[in-house]
């Protein structure tokens, strides 16, 4: 697995800046520096130098903390600097403290070189104020940029990390299995593990996966290529909220969450997207070629041989269904539900049949229990 090459998230923390929204409002990621005349791009790479930002806080107090907002313990590498800054109320601030900071054991040549200069602009400046301009752009993004008294500068814009596809962009995404090393794996069935799912959140530029436990992370789509990488964020959980009563919870999480997502970030992650009808499809592929494969509706099956191994009928039913097993799961219940959701019918001792006479002519849903989850039928009932 190659390295992630960590970006520290460099902070300014702002005292009574409520009164001037602008520059606190966004996160705001580096896109070039010019010293002495002379610009250099940053050297923006989706795995080794993904990215560098700079944030302002608002406080009412003045005194506030400063953290790396991105971090990933097996890099080694954090370079840029935090503090309080004052702003002035014409465009401007200054500095009230600031503490440069760099570990670059695990840094990237181009990285260090970069982000030196990138700091030497503030420390060079710090004793005088700095200004600042925001130019909203045509194609509606936002351009922020600092400069120091001696004329050298800061380029910045608000749009680094791009938002998922619009096809299946803020949908809710139901894991109905993983494929590892060409095994289906599925969520073990109990309550602490319903409806395993993934949504890639729009305007946030945001992906969150949740089993009984969640990982959070920024999203950079490439989308000639189908394929996308995650950032981590400081919300990335553990296996701590998995019930300690079932323990298969706790591995199906950690290949879920950890072994699929965060040991591959920051990716690439590959994906196909497919409609058929009301059913859309979503397989992603982690760099190792395992697969998660989502649909846009709660996963009717935990196993797919469930379905191949009950059946009801006849449909249409005009009285009694019949449920088919082969013998190969074991049956604990069956649900009938109308289109509204609504619950008509409960058999805790399930048999073979099922008495319909009294419902309702219309579509029916029966949702049969298995010890390896549940499946979904519909039926028409006449």
């Amino acid at each position: 697995m190659k390295k992630i090459f960590l970006i520290t998230v460099l902070f300014f923390c702002l005292i009574g800046f409520a009164q001037h929204p602008d520059l606190q409002a966004e996160k705001w990621f580096i896109e070039s520096i010019t010293i002495n005349g002379n610009t250099t791009n940053i050297p923006n790479h989706p795995v080794d130098f993904p990215y560098a930002d700079i944030f302002f806080f608002s406080t009412t107090s003045g005194i506030v903390g400063s953290q790396n907002s991105v971090s990933w313990i097996e890099n080694n590498c954090s370079i840029g600097f935090s503090g309080h800054v004052n702003y002035n109320g014409s465009n401007s601030f200054d500095f009230t403290d600031f503490s440069p900071f760099q570990t670059t054991s695990g840094c990237t040549a181009p990285l260090i070189d970069f982000m030196q200069d990138y700091v030497s602009i503030f420390s060079t400046n710090i004793t005088q104020a700095f200004n600042y301009t925001i130019t909203d752009e045509t194609d509606g993004s936002k351009t922020l940029q600092i400069t120091g008294n001696n004329g050298d500068y800061i380029i910045y814009t608000n749009t680094f990390f791009n938002t998922s596809p619009s096809e299946f962009s803020d949908n809710l995404w139901y894991l109905h299995y993983l494929i590892i090393d060409g095994e289906q794996v599925y969520a073990p069935d109990n309550d602490f593990m319903l409806d395993v799912q993934a949504n890639f959140i729009s305007n946030d530029n945001q992906f969150i996966a949740s089993a009984c436990s969640f990982y959070e992370g920024n999203t950079f789509f490439d989308y000639s290529q189908n394929k996308f990488y995650l950032y981590e964020t400081v919300t990335t959980y553990g296996i701590d909220f998995c019930s300690p009563s079932y323990p298969e919870n706790n591995i199906f999480t950690t290949a879920y969450i950890y072994d699929f997502h965060i040991q591959h970030l920051p990716g690439p992650f590959t994906y196909t997207y497919t409609v058929n009808g009301n059913e859309e499809m979503l397989v992603v592929v982690n760099a190792s070629g395992n697969q998660a494969v989502y649909g846009n509706s709660a996963l009717s099956i935990q196993d797919l041989q469930v379905n191949n191994s009950v059946f009801v009928y006849p449909n249409p039913v005009n009285d009694v269904l019949y449920i088919k097993n082969q013998d190969v799961f074991k049956i604990n219940k069956a649900e009938i539900y109308d289109v509204q959701g609504k619950l008509l019918y409960v058999s805790k001792e399930i048999k073979n049949t099922i008495d319909v006479s009294s419902l309702q002519s219309g579509l029916l849903f029966i949702k049969i229990y298995t010890n390896k989850g549940f499946i979904i039928k519909k039926v028409v009932k006449k």
